[in-house]
């Protein structure tokens, strides 16, 4: 299970599955594959055990026009299980994690293992920017809110359920791996299940 897991590894990595051959190639190279694993996806009670159960949380994604403006659902997931955040300094993980994180400027990649160094020395820090990230994190429908996915999801179903709308229909829902597709497409089919009043359901 995931705590037995956790035990057993000094990192878990929720990274794409099968995960890059090039982050597989580095654990094997630097002799870590003995405390080192790669999830893939995993479910979600699954992903709480080990949040509950982890020191430190990562957030590695570089600076780019579309993650320094986004907020990442896994930094919101690290916030709401009250854990302390690695960061790169993106604008928006700034503004939603505040003191919870500690921040790696110019995506310097030697400054964010510093910083993960630091915090694991640091039990006393790890359980105040704990504190703070429960504080700050968003409650119940919060994470929605602070996507900003219930606007689009609206807008999703009005367009589907448009007497106009000739099907078949296609939406394409582009975006990186955990930025929150899949949230935003329960929450379409949320909305389309709330304003369809007859038995036949758009299939999505």
């Amino acid at each position: 299970d995931a705590q037995s897991a956790m035990a057993e590894k000094a990192a878990l990595f929720r990274a794409a599955d099968p995960p890059p051959d090039d982050m597989v190639e580095l654990a094997t190279e630097l002799d870590l594959n003995e405390c080192v694993e790669f999830t893939g996806r995993v479910s979600n009670e699954f992903l709480q055990q080990c949040l509950s159960t982890a020191d430190v949380c990562l957030s590695p994604d570089p600076r780019n026009p579309l993650n320094d403006l986004s907020t990442m659902n896994k930094v919101v997931e690290y916030m709401a299980m009250g854990r302390p955040i690695v960061s790169f300094d993106l604008t928006e993980a700034q503004v939603s994690a505040g003191e919870a994180a500690v921040y790696a400027a110019d995506d310097d990649e030697r400054t964010f293992a510093k910083l993960l160094s630091d915090l694991l020395d640091d039990p006393v820090r790890r359980a105040e920017m704990g504190e703070q990230a429960i504080v700050a994190a968003p409650a119940g429908n919060g994470l929605v809110e602070a996507l900003g996915f219930d606007r689009y999801a609206a807008i999703l179903a009005e367009l589907v359920l448009k007497p106009e709308t000739v099907p078949p229909l296609v939406v394409g829902i582009y975006g990186p791996w955990g930025s929150g597709k899949l949230t935003l497409m329960g929450l379409v089919a949320g909305e389309l299940e709330k304003r369809t009043k007859t038995a036949e359901k758009p299939t999505i």
